[in-house]
């Protein structure tokens, strides 16, 4: 209508002025008139038409179908959580990939009159933007199996970069630097895997530039956290500090086993002084006490010789506790033997325990001043069905070893076995260099 009206007044116009031709700027407005007036037409049939046309009921499944894909596929995220195996991501996107096209085939078929209707063009929007996402998304992926194949190569060459005692070595040291290790014994190199530790160590001696070059220039590998001693920064800093780190060990390795020592001669001083008893391997080490700290000493030497450190003054303290023990010793030693404990009233005899005896103390050191057996019958072990097994005896010896002033008491079990028809000569089992002994004054 309002077209019409516009070129009815333009035409009066012409008609009035009885013109035949119009001026070249009234043509233009003419032009520029009916222009507007088709741009306006065609906006709001735009507007109205689409609008007031409703959608059938495949055409709104259709949309549907579209919302339930960009659930599965959301637009301001990912269809797959952050973190997780490229494999599972891509089982997650293959949905993605699959609905994709289905929906923007299925948009794309609906009437052309209702593509301008808004929600088809939101639906057409979101479809669209749904296939760049995708795109960014494979991407994503790529660069992450990308990722992982160069990981891989970096693990292959880290593991031929560090043999296994090396990677031992290092992660001893990083745990060292972490405060993990503390001077509780338990949690210290066993002494004959110390020097394996320690050869190791030396090995790495300049090549903290190569590590640094090959596994942390770039970029750190992910095979590790970074709270892992092979995670590569980690790695490459204890390889570069390796002769402090393995000095510091060392230290309070050697500060450790010394005050270990130095509680060990204690303990087995304790014993001889409240109970009675020791043994050859105990009072050899008791005997001199500065031979055992050496001993230590020299164990530690050649270590810290290699690894160019010396031995801090603590540690040096610790082990001067070991010799400070000497006198305690001596003076406890002549006390116990002062001791009689020897109570033959107590004791029976038995001639063929004391032919037992015989072969176990003759050709030593030891000469048998005494013996005897606790009862003064053998004790019978039978079998569940009531059969005897064999017959015991125990009892204790007293013997004066030539080079001491003082007697011992070795307890001891004597055994004969039943045959069938009767019990085979007692025997009695003692190993005199490991077995425990009481001290006592002679009679």
């Amino acid at each position: 209508m309002k077209y019409a009206l516009v070129v009815g007044a333009v035409v009066g116009l012409i008609i009035s002025v009885g013109c035949s031709s119009l001026p070249t700027d009234v043509d233009d407005a003419i032009d520029s008139t009916r222009d507007s007036a088709e741009e306006r037409a065609s906006s709001e049939a735009i507007e109205q038409g689409p609008s007031s046309l409703e959608l059938t009921a495949q055409e709104e499944n259709i949309l549907n179908n579209v919302d339930s894909v960009l659930e599965q596929c959301p637009l301001d995220g990912a269809p797959y959580e952050e973190g997780i195996d490229p494999h599972y991501m891509r089982q997650a996107l293959y949905q993605c990939e699959t609905g994709h096209p289905r929906v923007d085939g299925q948009v794309s078929g609906i009437d052309a009159e209702k593509q301008a209707h808004p929600d088809v063009r939101q639906a057409r929007s979101d479809v669209d933007a749904l296939g760049e996402k995708i795109e960014e998304w494979q991407q994503e992926i790529s660069d992450i199996e990308a990722a992982q194949v160069e990981d891989r190569e970096t693990y292959d060459a880290y593991q031929a970069f560090l043999d296994r005692p090396q990677d031992q070595a290092v992660r001893l040291m990083f745990r060292l630097r972490e405060g993990e290790i503390s001077g509780d014994s338990y949690r210290l190199t066993p002494d004959h895997m110390l020097g394996e530790r320690v050869e190791a160590a030396t090995s790495l001696d300049g090549m903290d530039e190569e590590c640094r070059e090959q596994f942390v220039n770039d970029r750190d590998f992910h095979r590790y956290s970074e709270d892992d001693h092979r995670y590569p920064a980690n790695a490459c800093d204890v390889i570069a500090n390796w002769s402090e780190l393995m000095g510091q060990y060392l230290n309070l390795h050697a500060t450790t086993q010394a005050h270990e020592t130095a509680a060990e001669v204690g303990r087995m001083i304790d014993v001889i002084e409240e109970d009675g008893y020791t043994t050859d391997g105990n009072r050899a080490r008791l005997a001199d006490l500065q031979a055992e700290q050496q001993r230590l000493e020299s164990f530690y030497a050649e270590y810290f010789e290699s690894t160019d450190v010396e031995m801090t003054e603590e540690t040096l303290e610790a082990m001067a506790t070991i010799p400070e023990q000497q006198s305690r010793y001596d003076d406890v030693l002549a006390t116990s033997t002062q001791e009689m404990r020897w109570k033959p009233s107590t004791l029976h005899d038995e001639p063929e325990v004391r032919s037992a005896l015989d072969p176990i103390f003759n050709g030593t050191a030891h000469t048998i001043q005494g013996y005897g057996v606790a009862d003064p019958d053998w004790h019978i072990e039978h079998t569940a069905e009531g059969a005897p097994v064999s017959r015991f005896h125990n009892g204790a010896a007293l013997t004066q070893h030539s080079d001491e002033g003082f007697c011992r008491i070795y307890n001891y079990q004597a055994v004969g076995e039943f045959d069938g028809t009767g019990y085979t000569q007692a025997r009695i089992r003692m190993n005199l260099d490991r077995e425990i002994y009481f001290l006592t004054a002679c009679p």
